[in-house]
């Protein structure tokens, strides 16, 4: 063997051996295919020792393509991420992108191997407004991702539209996938998620009618330990069974983690046809998002509380789309006027305007997430929820928060 080639060799193996380092991470990937030094393929075999070019029997062995593309395309995990080209990496020369990772956006790269570089773009701009398919739903709150069976990939595993109590939702009114509702636009592409225990349309929208009473007719058990009185409710009339509620709608979501996210976040805006008559009456409606595994701290599954500690619901704290006055002894300042119920069927009620509640998630792990608004008391007088913008982020947060929206 040329001596030259052979120090070159020797000198390369050892590097090997006091970093740990595997061959293909020596390599210099703009230069082992130009160096005369490099042992060839022949001398690598008469030394006992399978050409990196070899290895697997699959491998281009070179980190780099003609165009600077990761040219690993076999069945061989060559950067350690647990996975290979062949079950799914798209770049198997980067430890960072992965399918199971987040879309960093704006960096020119497919983190998530989508197929597109910085591609967290909408996918809900032609959805059936009336669209059975729950997963048409997630979508409308910007899920674009379907989890695959191998869990490789983060994303929606399953959707469904349920009652309450966990039962099948037949009542396709009960949701819909809106464009608009009144003056209020999308927070995240072209459609949000409605939720109501009426009829989740704006007037102008066909099969409208309005929340002031249009009972569904049905009724359901609560999630345990609901409803709860209102912490600024002092007489409030608990002379309904609490396992009652009546025309409840629900979107159930499961939802796999991406395996870099550490924190979840969501919009919504509840509009109620209650407020001032059924302030801290056995009437409140109410709208929580429940969440399992159950983040610390959270009792009772919960994760949308005002800063009193209560759920959503005409009581709230954070019932701000109103006009302002004192009822049942709470005052309502109602700081953010009445604009945004122009044109939604609750003008001369109440909204809390948007907020965004963000939570804590273990990446890769697996949450069920359900969305649910139910009419207390009867099934009129009613109540709406619109949700949109769910993300997940790679910065943690060390609590459960719910709070007006940026």
């Amino acid at each position: 063997m040329n001596r030259l080639r052979f120090s070159t060799f020797l000198f390369l193996s050892m590097l090997a051996a006091c970093t740990g380092a595997r061959a293909t991470e020596l390599d210099d990937p703009s230069t082992a295919n130009m160096d005369p030094t490099e042992p060839s393929e022949e001398e690598e075999a008469a030394m006992g020792n399978e050409s990196p070019n070899k290895k697997g029997g699959k491998g281009s062995g070179d980190k780099n393509g003609p165009s600077g593309e990761c040219a690993f395309h076999d069945d061989i995990d060559h950067d350690g991420d647990g996975l290979s080209f062949a079950e799914g990496d798209c770049d198997d020369c980067n430890p960072n992108i992965h399918p199971s990772r987040l879309d960093i956006p704006g960096n020119g790269k497919d983190d998530d191997c989508s197929g597109a570089a910085d591609d967290d773009v909408a996918c809900d701009n032609a959805i059936p407004l009336a669209s059975s398919d729950a997963r048409d739903a997630a979508k409308a709150l910007g899920l674009c991702k379907t989890a695959d069976p191998k869990k490789q990939a983060w994303g929606v595993v399953s959707a469904r539209y349920i009652k309450p109590d966990g039962t099948t939702l037949g009542d396709a009114t009960s949701w819909g996938i809106l464009g608009s509702f009144g003056a209020n636009a999308p927070r995240h592409g072209g459609a949000f998620l409605a939720l109501s225990t009426g009829i989740a349309r704006a007037p102008g929208m066909e099969g409208y009618k309005s929340p002031s009473g249009q009972s569904k007719g049905y009724t359901h058990p609560l999630p345990q330990g609901f409803p709860k009185p209102p912490p600024a409710c002092t007489n409030t009339d608990t002379s309904l069974p609490a396992s009652t509620g009546y025309d409840g709608a629900a979107l159930e979501l499961v939802i796999r983690v991406p395996s870099d996210a550490k924190s979840m976040s969501f919009d919504h805006d509840f509009f109620t046809y209650g407020y001032s008559t059924d302030v801290c009456s056995k009437y409140a409606d109410t709208f929580i998002a429940m969440m399992s595994p159950a983040p610390a701290g959270i009792t009772d599954g919960n994760i949308v509380v005002d800063g009193n500690g209560g759920t959503i619901g005409v009581a709230s704290s954070l019932l701000q789309v109103c006009e302002p006055g004192t009822h049942k002894g709470i005052t309502y300042a109602c700081g953010e006027g009445t604009a945004s119920l122009k044109g939604t069927g609750f003008e001369g009620k109440a909204a809390t305007g948007w907020l965004r509640t963000t939570v804590p998630v273990t990446p890769g792990s697996e949450i069920k997430l359900t969305f649910m608004i139910w009419d207390a008391g009867d099934g009129t007088y009613d109540s709406t929820v619109l949700v949109d913008a769910l993300r997940f982020w790679s910065q943690g947060v060390s609590k459960v928060t719910t709070a007006p929206a940026p």
